[in-house]
């Protein structure tokens, strides 16, 4: 016990910024939904970091203090609050129901009643629509739904203009219609451009094709996140050291995923992507090794700063157990899956015969694949049961080989734009290509998109797992560490 004791304690003295980050996410969280569940948490990971608690206890209280002065957390459970609402309007998007279209807007709420500084989210139909930058005051009523808020303005409401503000909003909104606008100008409007236009800006429209991904457990393919942001920097850090010297690239693409990050929104896992990349950037071009968990700590802390609120965000606490469960067991699985797909030196595969060494790379790309899938399972599959209830069996099979499918069919289509000018008929390629696979999700019997549906693991039962795993996950972690193998950077 001493000896899994000091492992986990020289696991938080290297990375002293991550369990920062805990704490700051625990604190917040006590703040908006106190549960006793989450301080047995605390006490529990305070109990194996003893020697830091002149440091952590008083940290966790100043930000548990801060919170609660500086935001109202409103508990409306039946009754809807009525008033006046100052507030600005944060995201536009665009939907329809029953073919009926209408703007769903994300809002920003500084001030109503008694509340302030709350995220919203309200409908108004295509006619009039509250630009994005401008402060508004409008008459209304606020409704809680579960951890979400829904502001409604009232009927013949009118949204008074009260002073301009500095927003990227209406830009953002501008650039993502004048950017599908220009691919639906040159390229043929196929079911392949509709999915590969919504990778790139963010936004998918179609509601059927948003439920089939749903229902084969592939929704983060289709939800803009880390994956698609890493994605993109990753295709052009590629271009980038092919045309240019090392820090020249570095720096331009340090400055190009910056531009993306505001062009599609900082959204809680935009956020913790970009800051995560940016971070990493930056110490390759200060000649540091980043490490991983400390960026994503550093990540946790500057976005709690920045909204508070993410931390109820179901995106925002997929998005970091994701990335805590790739950084904390991917090499753990990728070693114990070695000893059945033994790793070969490079000489001994480049003498191996066409056929042997195209069997060996698949059995490579599958252990990776595999090793990938277990990692983000561990954390994320119990949190889908707890707070979803649905899984579906297939999900594991399609996320096995889809995501990669997806960055081939992502990239290529990449690469024939910036070569559209020059090779036109380069998209027709990615078209058919991206059909194909899409067949693979969009045309199967209806039975296989049939969810099962389970009665879930009580939240009590998933806090005691989840802090069970991470220990574990830590130990194993430090011991491979110690062995000398490199961890894993996002």
């Amino acid at each position: 016990m001493s000896n899994f004791l000091l492992e986990v304690d020289a696991f938080f003295t290297r990375r002293p910024l991550f369990f920062v980050g805990i704490y700051a996410l625990l604190a917040t969280l006590c703040v908006f939904q106190p549960s006793t569940e989450l301080i047995l948490f605390s006490l529990c990971l305070s109990s194996v970091l003893y020697k830091r608690l002149k440091i952590l206890l008083p940290f966790f209280f100043v930000v548990y203090a801060c919170i609660s002065t500086c935001f109202f957390y409103p508990q409306i459970e039946e009754q809807a609050y009525k008033g006046i609402a100052c507030c600005e309007v944060a995201s536009i998007e665009q939907g329809s129901l029953h073919q009926k279209p209408f703007w769903r807007l994300q809002l920003f709420i500084y001030k109503m009643g008694p509340y302030k500084r709350l995220p919203a989210i309200t409908y108004c139909d295509l006619k009039s629509r509250p630009k994005g930058g401008v402060l508004y005051e409008v008459e209304g009523s606020l409704v809680k739904k579960g951890s979400s808020f829904v502001f409604k303005a009232d009927k013949n409401a009118r949204w008074k203009e009260k002073s301009l503000s500095f927003s990227f909003v209406e830009w953002r909104y501008r650039s993502k219609r004048a950017c599908k606008l220009f691919l639906h100008r040159y390229f043929r409007p196929t079911e392949a451009l509709e999915f590969l236009e919504g990778l790139l800006v963010g936004e998918f429209d179609n509601q059927i094709f948003s439920e089939k991904f749903r229902s084969l457990g592939l929704s983060h393919i289709l939800v803009i996140s880390g994956f698609h942001f890493t994605l993109i920097v990753a295709f052009f850090g590629l271009l980038f050291r092919f045309l240019m010297p090392y820090k020249y690239s570095l720096f331009l693409l340090l400055a190009l995923s910056s531009f993306y990050a505001l062009f599609i929104g900082m959204t809680p896992s935009i956020g913790r992507a970009f800051l995560s990349s940016a971070l990493f950037l930056s110490a390759k071009l200060l000649g540091r090794v980043a490490d991983g968990l400390n960026s994503l700590g550093v990540a946790l802390i500057i976005l709690l700063i920045y909204n508070p609120f993410f931390a109820l965000s179901i995106g925002f606490q997929m998005s970091f157990l994701a990335t805590l469960s790739i950084l904390l067991f991917y090499q753990s699985y990728d070693l114990f899956l070695s000893s059945f797909f033994k790793k070969r030196p490079y000489s001994y595969v480049k003498d191996m015969k066409g056929c042997d060494q195209f069997f060996y790379l698949l059995l490579l790309f599958l252990r990776k694949n595999v090793a990938l899938m277990l990692a983000i399972s561990t954390l994320c599959l119990p949190f889908t049961l707890t707070f979803f209830r649905t899984f579906s069996f297939f999900s594991l099979l399609y996320n096995l080989f889809f995501p990669p499918m997806v960055a081939l069919c992502l990239w290529a289509f990449c690469f024939s734009l910036l070569l559209s000018p020059v090779v036109p008929f380069l998209f027709s390629f990615v078209d058919r290509l991206t059909e194909e696979i899409l067949s693979f999700t969009t045309h199967l019997p209806y039975w296989i998109y049939q969810r099962n549906i389970y009665e879930g693991i009580s939240f009590e039962l998933y806090t005691v797992y989840l802090f069970s795993a991470l220990m574990i996950g830590i130990y194993f972690f430090q011991k491979i560490e110690r062995a000398g193998y490199l961890p894993v950077s996002i």
